[in-house]
């Protein structure tokens, strides 16, 4: 229709919207809860870096998509592109984990990694959490809960529900 210089029919139109749009479902709960853990048998693979301490500083968006491969976003709407290697959970520590002094450069890091969730749309979204000891970390999780549909709160299975996930939740 557009090549003809025709109106586009209004479902054609509302069916391009539809492909275009994304499903975001945010992994979150307190620092030390097993997101990346929990995420990594989700797909089957280690991929995001499980740590038994604060790992993830940055938010960490994963698509289906082959080739493997990832996308820094910084904070300045920059980006760089790059491939994500034999070992992709060690090669992201480097990236996402707390160690890194850019981290707090970083907007996000988006993934593309072969898996079953993250299809037709779905975006799976690591979080560094929430209680975390450094604020800035905490304000990328709550500031990420504004632009998602869905929200997966981890909680210790061996402990009650803490004051400070109360009062997130």
């Amino acid at each position: 229709a557009q090549d003809l210089g025709q109106p586009a029919h209004p479902l054609d139109e509302a069916a391009a919207a539809i492909d275009r749009m994304e499903l975001r479902v945010l992994v979150t709960g307190e620092v030390n809860r097993g997101k990346s853990t929990f995420l990594n048998a989700l797909i089957g693979t280690k991929l995001f870096p499980p740590r038994a301490s604060v790992c993830t500083a940055v938010l960490t968006c994963l698509r289906d998509g082959t080739p493997p491969r990832g996308r820094l976003r910084l904070r300045n709407g920059e980006s760089q592109d790059f491939r994500l290697e034999e070992d992709p959970s060690k090669q992201l520590l480097e990236v996402v984990g707390k160690k890194n002094p850019n981290a707090a450069q970083l907007a996000a890091v988006e993934l593309w990694f072969p898996n079953d969730y993250a299809r037709d749309g779905v975006v799976i979204i690591d979080t560094p959490g929430v209680n975390d000891r450094e604020e800035w970390r905490e304000r990328v999780t709550i500031e990420a809960l504004g632009h998602s549909d869905a929200v997966l709160f981890l909680l210790d299975a061996q402990k009650p529900l803490t004051a400070s996930e109360m009062s997130f939740l």
